[in-house]
């Protein structure tokens, strides 16, 4: 089943704005907001590969600059440095032990 977990205004495709995509179970991806471009509309696009029991809990816009924080429900505070991963990599970072 799928829901909408965020929705993000987007005037310009952006080469230097990011989006950043966290999951329930600790998994951040940020990918260039000009990867977001729809060429065809009749196909979604697909941007993180999750196992079959996490699911997204949100996303955000970044700069090249920004750092990441994180809170988890049970008050953990992470802070994370991550790289630019292309909207078609497996390249994410886990940012809270299991």
């Amino acid at each position: 089943e799928e829901f909408i977990v965020s929705t993000l205004l987007v005037k310009e495709f952006k080469k230097d704005v990011n989006i950043v995509i966290v999951s329930r179970n600790g998994i951040i991806k940020r990918t260039s907001l000009e990867e977001f471009v729809v060429q065809r509309y009749s196909k979604p696009i697909k941007c993180m590969s999750l196992k079959s029991d996490d699911a997204v809990v949100g996303a955000g816009y970044s700069d090249d600059d920004s750092e990441i924080v994180v809170i988890s429900e049970d008050e953990k505070l992470s802070e994370v440095e991550m790289q630019l991963a292309s909207i078609v990599s497996s390249f994410m970072t886990k940012y809270l032990e299991q």
